[in-house]
């Protein structure tokens, strides 16, 4: 890696922490834990960092979690099809496997082909989404290449609230929702329920079948004192059916299962020693109607974390992480049941004095299958002046094969781990009354790619193989600024995702992405719109099919009426574009959405 190289090609990235809110100099920073596992002010974590708030949620217009994080930059998302459909996230041009997920804390990424169900997490259930664009493997293991986006339910109550929101819209969608919550300092409590009906609109372009989706949501919290800490139980559940076409076109449907059950303990042992204990259970299961084919991944998980406060101005963490998971399969006759472990020890240490922070993180992971591996990451942050500030971000990070890769169709039990060295590097400046403007560069190197090799004599069925290398070179642009009753967000992304076999662009990653957002406040009301507009990109490493570029907007508006009520409409994709994600499927045209809420 040539660090010249990255230098001239940098610009400007602004802070995208709560949208808009750093725009205001009256603000404090809000602070993140996912990105270093230690509370650290955004302004002051050297990796770039996306949070995306409640009010920002609801007033995005998205009806999907895809298609609210379609509209971040970096962020490339493809949907095979419509509602209940694959949908795979592209963080800085890495693979969609290559991205962890996190559902408060607990790891949601498949044991099969190694992608979450994003498809099946319903926006109403969720508080915060922090995303760090970058590697995490120091601090959070395998999948973490690309970065890591972690998704936090609602979990505490300070008094009585409940709600009650009913909705519908085009493709005969419609949802309900309820909830109550409530608490004291010593215990809180609370459940939501979110269900969702719809029809769908055919989801591919060969056949004029639609494809219905239902999902029902549930997830509760129990947060209690105790005489050393905290001890905090969590239940997520999604549960439905999603129905889809086979490659023949005939009509499908599968159930499917998610459910994400931890136990979470902390305390503080001594002044300077906190400790923090999170024990998970998840499970993923996919059942088809019509055959006997399954997917099922079962994922027992330990994380001990202990902060220790060695000086003011010296924090280490020292951390324990183990797990026990089962993947089986079987799909178009193709079967296997695999049991693995693994462990961790990682250790990070947050040095800052002054204008000053120093974080390095190392981790060592012993797999079963494959064996001891060190991934590390060392970041800087340094303040220049009160409103600008110089980042850098270093690491390294590895991607296990899932048992896919290794047993599914075109399996290889003898492959190797991917892995990436990324360097990033950024600057970033607030100007009062103008706005906060920044640069960030990176440049991200993939080894051991695996790779499916087509059908030969030898392989009737084709073969994965580790040939791949690839390297992602990008700058992003963004500028936010509050003003008045208006706020504005607009980031764009220049990069060159290129397979460094072939020679070509890596496919479904475009090289120029713009994202923008513009609302407007006032009382007891408010609207938006935001846009996406991307470039042409490759569909797929083994077709010669271009997906065109194109632009698209959504808008939204709402009212706060009588003292807890609101009303809001979202029209998604407001000039009926036609465009495309994935070839041969399609994707949402003009849709109106009606949602009414009462709140307590």
């Amino acid at each position: 890696m040539n660090i010249h190289r990255l230098l001239p090609g940098l610009v400007f990235a602004a802070l995208t922490a709560t949208g808009l809110a750093s725009a205001s100099p009256t603000l404090l920073a809000p602070i993140v834990v996912t990105a270093t596992r230690t509370p650290v002010p955004l302004d002051q974590i050297p990796q770039p960092v996306i949070v995306i708030t409640r009010r920002e949620i609801r007033e995005s217009g998205a009806e999907t979690l895809p298609g609210l994080l379609r509209f971040y930059a970096g962020l490339d998302v493809s949907v095979s099809g419509g509602p209940g459909q694959p949908a795979s996230v592209f963080i800085r041009g890495a693979n969609s496997s290559q991205t962890l997920v996190l559902l408060n804390g607990v790891k949601i990424n498949g044991g099969n082909i190694g992608e979450p169900p994003l498809q099946n997490i319903s926006l109403d259930s969720i508080r915060r989404i922090v995303i760090v664009e970058g590697p995490t493997a120091a601090l959070y293991g395998s999948d973490g290449i690309g970065g890591v986006i972690d998704i936090l339910t609602r979990g505490q109550a300070h008094r009585f609230h409940a709600h009650v929101g009913l909705g519908a819209g085009r493709y005969g969608t419609t949802t309900e929702s309820a909830g109550a919550s409530d608490g004291t300092s010593s215990i809180q409590a609370g459940v939501d329920l979110h269900h969702e009906l719809t029809d769908g609109f055919p989801p591919v372009t060969a056949s004029p079948l639609s494809a219905g989706y239902e999902n029902t949501t549930v997830q509760a919290f129990l947060r209690a004192a105790v005489p050393t800490g905290h001890l905090e139980l969590r239940q997520w559940q999604s549960t439905g059916q999603s129905d889809y076409l086979s490659y023949n076109l005939a009509p499908l449907s599968e159930d499917y299962n998610d459910r994400a059950l931890s136990l979470a303990f902390d305390s503080a042992p001594t002044e300077d020693w906190t400790s923090a204990w999170l024990i998970s259970r998840y499970v993923n299961r996919l059942d088809q109607n019509q055959g006997p084919d399954f997917a099922l991944t079962r994922r027992y998980a330990l994380d001990w974390q202990n902060n220790v406060r060695l000086s003011p101005m010296d924090l280490l963490t020292l951390g324990l992480y183990v797990q026990d998971a089962r993947t089986a399969s079987l799909v178009y006759g193709t079967a296997y049941d695999v049991h693995t472990w693994g462990r961790a020890v990682y250790v990070e240490d947050d040095w800052h004095t002054g204008p000053s922070r120093l974080l390095l993180t190392v981790r060592r992971s012993d797999d079963e299958d494959f064996g001891s591996h060190n991934e590390w990451n060392l970041g800087w942050n340094e303040a220049l002046s009160s409103q600008s500030r110089i980042d850098l971000s270093w690491g390294s990070g590895f991607r296990a094969p899932s048992a896919e890769d290794r047993f599914g169709f075109g399996g290889n039990p003898h492959l190797l781990p991917e892995s990436s060295h990324e360097i990033d590097l950024g600057f970033h400046e607030r100007w009062p009354g103008v706005g906060h403007f920044g640069i960030d560069g990176y440049e991200d190197t993939l080894t051991n790619l695996i790779i499916y090799l087509n059908p030969t004599a030898q392989y009737p069925e084709g073969i994965n193989e580790n040939i791949g290398r690839a390297r992602i070179q990008g700058v992003d642009l963004t500028y936010a600024h509050g003003f008045g009753h208006w706020q504005v967000r607009a980031e764009a992304v220049l990069q060159n995702p290129r397979d460094l076999v072939t020679g070509e662009t890596l496919a479904r990653r475009a090289r120029r992405s713009l994202t923008a957002a513009l609302h407007y406040h006032e009382g007891a009301w408010y609207a938006g719109a935001e846009w996406l507009a991307t470039g042409p990109r490759p569909d797929s490493p083994y077709t010669t099919t271009i997906d065109p570029g194109y632009v698209v907007t959504n808008a939204v508006a709402g009212l706060h009426f009588a003292a807890h009520w609101i009303a809001s409409l979202s029209l998604v994709n407001v000039f009926g574009v036609r465009y495309t994600e994935v070839a041969g499927y399609e994707t949402e045209g003009r849709a109106l959405f009606v949602h009414v809420l009462w709140h307590y």
